[in-house]
């Protein structure tokens, strides 16, 4: 059995997905629009009836682009460890 790794250990072997930051950048720029500060009304905030619904329609808005963006490629398949030569059946 394989050691555990730290969890920052094992996410920064990792390089984030092209889906996954589209999917981000899209979210935040759904947030961005639809944001209403003192400073900054949103152009899209008309459509909420003027509600600060940024956060939310960002979630939604990123969650979905990645599913839509996911969905149609099959999933890659784990590097399996190789079996110690005692294991292995002849």
């Amino acid at each position: 059995m394989t050691p555990r790794t730290p969890w920052s250990t094992a996410c920064s072997r990792r390089r984030p997905s092209r889906a996954a930051t589209f999917s981000w950048a899209t979210g935040a720029l759904v947030g961005v629009l639809s944001v209403s500060l003192p400073s900054y009304k949103g152009p899209l905030l008309p459509l909420t009836g003027g509600v600060d619904c940024s956060f939310v329609l960002s979630a939604l808005t990123g969650g979905l682009t990645y599913l839509l963006t996911t969905s149609s490629r099959p999933a890659t398949p784990r590097p399996t460890e190789p079996v110690p030569a005692d294991q292995l059946v002849s």
